[in-house]
């Protein structure tokens, strides 16, 4: 399974998302990794849609694994994409009880200094309802 996942990561189509997906919870660590690997290949240079959403998710899941090396992988991947998408994973990483995936998740997210969250702006007060009082 693990040839099969790379020949999708090498072909670089997006399309192979939801097939490259199913595989996120495999009983095999090696398959795991390889799914957060070819997950950093597929989407890196994708622009954000829902099968790209589908494999940041994936992702997501897959940087909270039991085996730490796939955990690493997973943020290595979160870090290729060019999406504010992955910020809440990267923080969460940050958390992590192995030091080398909080470094990496770390330094990734200095990529992404100075973002801002997009919050509801204060609307101005009305002026006539004030002229009301």
């Amino acid at each position: 399974m693990v040839e099969q996942l790379i020949t999708w990561g090498k072909d670089g189509n997006s399309i192979a998302i939801p097939q490259v997906q199913a595989y996120t919870y495999d009983e095999d660590d090696r398959v795991r990794a390889a799914v957060a690997i070819v997950f950093g290949k597929l989407i890196a240079d994708q622009s954000l849609n829902n099968q790209v959403k589908q494999g940041i998710e994936s992702l997501g899941e897959l940087q909270r694994d039991r085996a730490f090396w796939v955990r690493k992988l997973a943020v290595k991947s979160l870090g290729k994409i060019r999406s504010e998408a992955v910020i809440p994973y990267l923080k969460l990483a940050q958390k992590d009880a192995d030091i080398e995936v909080v470094k990496i998740a770390s330094e990734i997210l200095q990529n992404y200094k100075g973002y801002v969250a997009n919050s509801p702006k204060e609307l101005p007060k009305n002026s006539a309802l004030k002229e009301q009082n």
